[in-house]
């Protein structure tokens, strides 16, 4: 047994996500649209207290508002007592957690992944497979089946990142929550490489292959 440890920071990191990502759209599975309906549709009214932090798209996290589901004070990304995600309707009047400003919407161009195109895939996969999942994940994961997929957005609006590789979308950055989820199989294509191993044999059907994830 060994451990390896990557920061995903080099640009060899960052080929692999945009190839992954340019294939998921040249096969149809992305979406581009001018949205006022997503992660972070939000820009400040006071434009006067934080000029160059506010004349950009902000994201969810930097919003702050009570939480319509348990009524706590919650950060806009996800609520820390009842796990409520806020919608972007729900973060429209929410305030600025550095200077208070409230927030106003504003469209945006923003690429989302067909997230719903897979639910039956999804769920047929996981009735397949949960039977050794830990009780809270597979209560997440059937309560985000039952409500239905939706589609979520993979462009943000940051100066920092891995670049989107989309005509239209070369000056916005890829959502972590993608690229982290490809850095799985990434750092096992650069360990296998490493070592003489063929890494489809632990992300590929077809393998006898057990992948344990721990999560901090």
């Amino acid at each position: 047994m060994s451990e390896v440890f990557i920061l995903h920071l080099d640009n060899a990191d960052e080929d692999l996500y945009t190839k992954i990502l340019k294939a998921i759209n040249e096969s149809g599975h992305s979406l581009q649209r001018i949205s006022a309906r997503s992660d972070m549709p939000l820009q400040f009214e006071d434009l006067k207290i934080l000029p160059d932090r506010h004349q950009v798209f902000q994201s969810d996290r930097e919003v702050v508002l009570t939480c319509p589901e348990c009524g706590e004070e919650t950060k806009g990304d996800q609520c820390d007592k009842c796990l409520h995600v806020p919608t972007a309707e729900e973060l429209i009047g929410g305030n600025c957690i550095v200077c208070g400003s409230k927030t106003v919407e504003k469209d945006n161009k923003i690429l989302y992944l067909k997230l719903p195109a897979f639910q039956k895939q999804i769920e047929e996969h996981t009735k397949e497979v949960n039977s050794g999942w830990r009780i809270n994940a597979r209560n997440e994961t059937d309560k985000y089946l039952k409500q239905g997929l939706v589609e979520r957005a993979v462009s943000r609006d940051l100066i920092w990142g891995v670049e989107i590789p989309v005509d239209g979308y070369n000056d916005k950055r890829m959502y972590v929550w993608i690229d982290a989820v490809l850095g799985y199989v990434t750092d096992t294509m650069k360990v296998c490489e490493d070592r003489g191993w063929n890494w489809e044999e632990f992300w590929k059907e077809g393998y006898d292959t057990k992948i344990y994830m721990c999560h901090g």
